[in-house]
């Protein structure tokens, strides 16, 4: 995982365009929410770079804190998520998708 997201992840995240980004979002895909930590959790699919957004500011998180923050999405996701070669997650073919 970068510690600071690629250049297309950056590109989406600072400049607030929503244009095409893998997905058609400029933005990395949002996959949780964590109202007690009022935040976001996005993953950028090209380098693995865990985004936290809350209301004023966005930013590369550790996958730790990640795991942190939002328990709940990794735990609906053990066993069905697999490392790929570039650090980003993928369904695991062997057990389906989530």
């Amino acid at each position: 995982m970068s510690q600071s997201g690629c250049e297309k992840c950056q590109s989406g995240v600072y400049s607030g365009e929503y244009s095409l980004f893998e997905g058609g979002s400029a933005q990395p895909a949002r996959v949780a929410d964590s109202p007690t930590a009022q935040a976001q959790l996005h993953h950028c699919t090209m380098c693995g770079a865990w985004w936290q957004f809350n209301q004023r500011e966005a930013h590369v998180i550790p996958e730790q804190e990640a795991r942190s923050v939002f328990p709940d999405y990794f735990a609906s996701r053990a066993g069905v998520l697999r490392v790929t070669s570039n650090n980003s997650f993928k369904p695991n073919p062997l057990r389906g998708s989530a």
